[in-house]
């Protein structure tokens, strides 16, 4: 796992990089954001946990191959065609967010005492902290639900051992 130091002190190196260019290309400013500038894909472990074809049926479409995203911290699958997509993160637990004024907010103690799931921007979303990692995952598609983004969590975890 990245050390938050470590990964603080990585990103502002990538970013004075791109600011110190006299003229960053949208291609390098990409690169960031995605992480792409700091983690090969093939490199990314949140990438290798679920093939295209498993995400699929998260999403309730086909999707591409898995990409970074989060810089570097997280994987994206999109739709190969349509709206739909899924995405997995994982950051230091003291980035842990909880929406919990969110409308339809609601916490799942089956996943852990910080476990929840809400609906996000034509989607859902759960996550929950576990030992020094928060796992967050997003799921929007035909087959997007509380219970698809759950589910999607919860199969996360077990593929990580915890």
């Amino acid at each position: 796992m990245i050390k938050p130091i470590l990964l603080t002190a990585v990103c502002l190196l990538a970013f004075a990089k791109v600011a110190l260019a006299a003229d960053p290309t949208a291609e390098e400013l990409a690169g960031i954001l995605t992480g792409d500038a700091m983690v090969d894909e093939g490199a990314n472990p949140q990438c290798a946990l679920f093939s295209s074809d498993e995400i699929a049926a998260y999403v309730g479409e086909p999707v591409l191959a898995g990409e970074n995203a989060g810089m570097g911290m997280g994987c994206q699958w999109v739709a190969i065609a349509g709206e739909g997509d899924a995405m997995v993160t994982v950051v230091p637990s003291e980035y842990a967010e909880r929406p919990t004024l969110a409308p339809g907010f609601k916490e799942v103690t089956s996943v852990g005492p910080d476990a929840f799931v809400v609906p996000e921007m034509g989607g859902w979303a759960a996550g929950v902290t576990k030992g020094d990692s928060f796992v967050k995952v997003s799921v929007a598609g035909p087959e997007a639900s509380e219970e698809s983004a759950l589910d999607l969590l919860v199969e996360v975890l077990k593929r990580r051992g915890e």
